[in-house]
């Protein structure tokens, strides 16, 4: 049984994510590169062309990728290939870069929030992490460690969200603050 701090706000399924993602990347040692699939991930069908698609586009200068997420704000396209994540969560299947593993696990182990939210705002303020238009890595169906709940029915992916800005109270009654809903891409400036 972990001892979760009283300062905790992530809920224990998600402080324990949030522990194995620190324990991962710890395991990482002086990787150049390391890629985290949770237990539960599953890919599309041609999830290895698509990838190796996804690789070749990176730009030079990303510290993460994320493979599979759901955006909060709206990304900005770089190419026909990626779009730049401002704020994006889920942890399902991502990789890091030199530097981004150390500073994404420190802000991991400073951190009391969720693993996702600390993320998202490194994405927003420090690292440049990039994503497939469409996710090409989502979660199968199967009860939530994190939520305490049923899970998912069919396999999420978390495609973009096609509709204009809204004010969503998703989650205020788990202990979530309101967050804004935005459309997954923009064009590029």
């Amino acid at each position: 049984t972990a001892n979760i701090p009283a300062s905790s706000k992530a809920r224990p399924g998600a402080w324990a994510c949030r522990q194995s993602h620190i324990l991962a990347l710890a395991a990482a040692g002086d990787a150049s590169v390391v890629l985290v699939m949770e237990d539960d991930v599953c890919f599309i069908d041609d999830f290895a062309a698509r990838l190796a698609e996804v690789w070749a586009a990176l730009p030079p200068d990303w510290d993460g990728l994320m493979l599979g997420g759901q955006h909060i704000r709206a990304g900005i396209r770089i190419n026909d290939t990626l779009l730049r994540c401002t704020s994006t969560v889920r942890t399902h299947c991502y990789a890091l870069r030199g530097p981004a593993i150390g500073i994404v696990k420190a802000a991991w182990e400073a951190s009391e929030d969720e693993c996702d939210l600390t993320l998202a705002a490194l994405m927003l303020r420090q690292l440049k992490f990039y994503a497939p238009l469409t996710f090409i890595a989502g979660v199968y169906a199967s009860p939530s460690d994190i939520a305490n709940d049923v899970g998912f029915r069919a396999p999420m992916f978390w495609h973009r969200q096609p509709r204009p800005p809204t004010l969503g109270l998703t989650g205020r009654a788990a202990g979530h603050q309101p967050r804004l809903a935005f459309p997954a891409v923009s064009e590029k400036v």
